[in-house]
């Protein structure tokens, strides 16, 4: 519970739409992680999947275009904060990787209870990569959870896919862009952020941090 209680102020909630002529054409629930401020703008920033910030878009009688492109806003709110921020495409506000699934998020009007949790940021990275069997937490936003407060799962580090781990923990659509936290290092281990469905159980995937932010 303490971590939990560590972690949960960082995990928000992602609301991205596409609007065209005052209808929504598309749009796209998600978790995101703050990641702290630019010291220069003071703008907050988000880290989160790139593919929740590259929605796709659908006709006005709602089948899908086949087309993707960059929200028009996003709404974001953290728990404990009864206020959204909203911010708005433009000005390098949205930005995602061609290499893995991780984008960021800028605020540049956070509001006062985000400004509160950035205040009590710190480095928490996991150092050492995550060994088969190791305990973690995933907090996030899941479909089938509360929109208000993270929704929290367990498992373990069931295996390695390249730059992901792959995990036993229950992560379902909005998770993508959470966060992924050792319990024996009370560490960030990196994105929950897609599930591969196999003939007798799905296993999830969490895209290293050290893909993100190599050292």
């Amino acid at each position: 519970t303490s971590i939990i209680k560590k972690w949960r102020p960082r995990v928000a909630f992602v609301d991205c739409k596409i609007v065209y002529e005052g209808k929504t054409m598309g749009r796209q629930f998600g978790s995101a992680y703050i990641l702290g401020w630019n010291n220069d703008t003071q703008d907050i920033i988000l880290l989160t999947n790139n593919h929740v910030i590259d929605i796709e878009v659908y006709y006005s009688d709602g089948t899908p275009s086949g087309i993707k492109g960059t929200p028009t806003s996003c709404d974001i709110k953290v728990p404990g904060g009864y206020q959204f921020a909203t911010v708005y495409n433009g000005g390098g506000a949205f930005s995602g990787s061609d290499k893995e699934d991780f984008g960021l998020i800028t605020i540049k009007n956070p509001t006062p209870y985000m400004k509160t949790i950035i205040q009590n940021l710190w480095d928490g990275n996991c150092k050492n990569k995550a060994e088969l069997g190791e305990k973690i937490l995933v907090l996030g936003y899941p479909g089938i959870g509360d929109q208000n407060d993270v929704t929290v799962t367990d498992g373990i580090i069931s295996g390695y896919d390249k730059n992901y781990y792959i995990t036993s923990a229950k992560i379902e659509q909005g998770n993508s862009g959470g966060i992924a936290v050792s319990l024996k290092d009370n560490c960030y281990l990196g994105i929950p952020t897609f599930v591969l469905t196999g003939e007798i159980e799905s296993l999830a995937r969490i895209l290293n941090v050290d893909a993100i932010f190599p050292n």
